[in-house]
């Protein structure tokens, strides 16, 4: 049994779910999570890549999903009620949108870091501040130049 990250990121191309997603849009999305009417959904769709699609109903077989954007795109109107297996994931934040330069990997670790404890999954871990974060007699204080250091409250 291959083993499958609880949490991946997918990146929205194309139309179909404007106004509420753009192209661009970094998505949060939990793998095996239990999709509800109204959640946005990481499904497989015949024939086509990876879409984003919002659930609006449970069928006897699968899902009934449909775009946000009636003009653009393909749903379940098209193909059909999608089947539990071709229900992804569940997404649970959107994270902001790629600028034209790709960000570097401390900074989409960060916006991870920050979307899954905005959105409850995880504690959002202290940043490395050596005694300081593991001693709790210490406190932050700021410098005149606006950086921090650490000293000693007791």
């Amino acid at each position: 049994m291959r083993w499958v990250p609880p949490y991946g990121i997918a990146v929205v191309t194309g139309r179909s779910m404007e106004p509420t997603l753009r192209a661009g849009d970094r998505l949060l999305a939990a793998y095996g999570g239990r999709p509800r009417p109204g959640d946005l959904l990481l499904v497989r769709l015949p024939g086509r890549p990876l879409a984003v699609k919002r659930a609006t109903r449970r069928e006897p077989g699968g899902w009934w999903v449909e775009r946000d954007n009636p003009d653009e795109g393909v749903d379940s109107w098209v193909v059909g009620t999608l089947a539990d297996e071709d229900v992804l994931g569940v997404v649970v934040v959107r994270l902001s949108r790629l600028a034209g330069a790709a960000r570097p990997a401390a900074a989409t670790a960060g916006a991870l870091a920050g979307a899954l404890a905005a959105a409850g999954v995880m504690r959002a871990a202290r940043r490395a501040g050596g005694a300081a974060a593991a001693d709790p007699t210490r406190r932050r204080t700021r410098c005149r130049r606006r950086r921090w250091r650490t000293g000693r409250t007791a």
